[in-house]
């Protein structure tokens, strides 16, 4: 009844009945929820002239964050109180020994298992050790307590990932994802492990995720490239099959999301015009290597000395790309399209007239 009325937020008349029942631990613990905690010190120190409890001391150490109460209480309940382990391994936790900590909880886990977030903060700890086997084990525990955490089973995937069985991380985090679909972290954990096995359709589904969690401007160049990359080496496969082009159509759907949703980012519209050409979709390609020209250009325009020869090295090719592409018959039609890009090229130069210190860069 008295868990029940603080779950309430019914603190103080929780109090009053474990003060009632001479429930002294209980009261206590109420005293600290309500940050009354003067008040609990002096009803420990009051209570343990007449009897020491394990409880009692526990509170008393975490209070003044003092271990030694801990290691009293564990000594008075003849090494049966497992809270007073727990509390001595989240202390030497917070203070980095992670030994210390891992030596504690387990000896409050032998004594009762059922605490996930024991497990999770031991195998937290093992890693940080770079026990990584023992690390897993103690997620595993953790998820036999409870199966829903999608931290636990992120840090499952990344163990797995350490030693090399890149199957279990990914059923691992494909269970994180599940539990953590709002969770970015996750879902770059997730492209990575499916990057690592040449999962397409787990790299697609990252990248979909990303973005609409806002994150489309941070996706990993490479990580893009290598999916450019994928389509390029298995294009007559990709062309051939009908299941294989419905996966190029979605890998292109992929690209337009990412660069829908980072405009800007004139890296993206590279790889996107790259994946166009490769499908043979030479209109698409060129409009996507001017929206590249575009974005990269305000680049260009306000680098610093340091990054402009880097950038304009850059623009050289984009420009160049657009002037094979410009000569091909399906792109430029009645000549509008060369006009326009000689227009741009003529801009280019107008504006490196203005940065003599770059000129070799021309």
């Amino acid at each position: 009844l008295g868990k029940r009325m603080c779950m309430m937020g019914l603190v103080l008349t929780a109090y009053e009945m474990y003060k009632q029942l001479r429930m002294w631990g209980e009261a206590v613990d109420c005293l600290v929820i309500v940050d009354r905690k003067n008040e609990a010190k002096e009803l420990i120190h009051k209570q343990m002239e007449v009897r020491k409890t394990p409880h009692l001391v526990c509170s008393l150490g975490e209070l003044d964050n003092d271990p030694q109460y801990f290691e009293q209480a564990w000594d008075l309940s003849n090494k049966k109180y497992a809270r007073a382990q727990r509390l001595l391994g989240h202390y030497h936790f917070q203070k980095g020994n992670m030994q210390g900590a891992i030596d504690a909880y387990t000896l409050a886990l032998a004594i009762n298992p059922l605490h996930k977030n024991i497990w999770f903060t031991r195998g937290i700890a093992l890693m940080r050790l770079q026990q990584i086997k023992e690390a897993a084990a103690s997620f595993v525990r953790a998820i036999g307590v409870e199966d829903e955490d999608y931290q636990v089973w992120g840090n499952l995937a990344a163990c797995h990932t350490q030693l090399g069985n890149l199957k279990e991380a990914r059923m691992a985090i494909g269970e994180a994802s599940r539990h953590g679909r709002d969770h970015w972290r996750i879902w770059e954990s997730y492209l990575q492990i499916c990057m690592n096995l040449v999962d397409l359709h787990g790299v697609l589904r990252a990248f979909k995720r990303l973005c609409e969690l806002g994150r489309g401007g941070s996706l990993h160049v490479g990580a893009l490239q290598e999916t450019v990359k994928w389509v390029h080496t298995d294009k007559q496969l990709f062309e051939s099959k009908l299941g294989a082009r419905q996966m190029a159509t979605k890998v292109y759907d992929c690209f337009k999301l990412v660069t829908d949703t980072s405009p800007s980012k004139w890296r993206y519209w590279r790889l996107r015009a790259i994946l166009e050409d490769i499908m043979s979709l030479a209109p698409e390609s060129y409009a996507s290597h001017m929206a590249e020209f575009r974005h990269l250009q305000s680049e260009v325009w306000e680098a610093d000395f340091e990054h402009f020869p880097e950038l304009i090295t850059e623009l050289a090719k984009t420009l160049d790309t657009l002037s094979e592409e410009a000569a091909n018959p399906a792109i430029s039609g009645d000549g509008k399209v060369m006009q326009e890009l000689a227009m741009v090229m003529k801009n280019v130069e107008q504006k490196l007239e203005k940065r003599p210190e770059v000129a070799h860069a021309r």
